[in-house]
């Protein structure tokens, strides 16, 4: 029962991920709940480049996950910015969604926002970004929840 009723939403920096997110657990009355919080939460800080080098962590966020689906007093929940795919084997029955958003868009969304967390909004930044994202496996998450769809959909 814990398992169920959970949606990853995961795509590249800047893909709207936390807004559709956010937005589809409002819909669904679900707790929308953001990957790089927990992260945040584990190392004490909310930096992009102090959350991107840690692969090892997907043991903790996903006990970190399974805990806020037995706390939570929704029906379930929404979980954006995985960018390892151990965080989606680990659930299997989860949903998955991939924001397929042009890369142009997401770099000039990265210059619009302008975040504190990001530092300065560099095409070096958003590259940098990228390279940490693919290190971590975003590559694999991707590939992922296009297979799992393609299988779920196959007529």
């Amino acid at each position: 029962m814990y398992n169920s009723n959970i949606i990853f939403v995961a795509g590249t920096i800047c893909s709207g991920k936390s807004w559709f997110a956010s937005k589809l657990a409002d819909d669904l009355d679900y707790d929308f709940v953001e990957v790089s919080r927990i992260v945040g939460g584990i190392l004490s800080s909310n930096m992009r480049n102090d959350l991107q080098g840690h692969p090892e962590l997907h043991y903790q966020i996903i006990e970190d996950i399974k805990d806020i689906r037995k706390s939570t007093k929704k029906d379930g929940l929404v979980i954006s910015g995985p960018r390892q795919v151990e965080l989606l084997q680990a659930f299997p029955e989860a949903e998955t969604i991939w924001m397929d958003t042009p890369i142009e868009v997401c770099l000039h969304r990265f210059y619009e926002r302008d975040a504190d967390k990001d530092g300065k909004p560099t095409l070096e930044a958003f590259n940098h970004f990228m390279d940490k994202d693919e290190e971590l496996g975003l590559n694999e998450v991707e590939k992922y929840i296009t297979l799992n769809n393609f299988k779920k959909n196959k007529i």
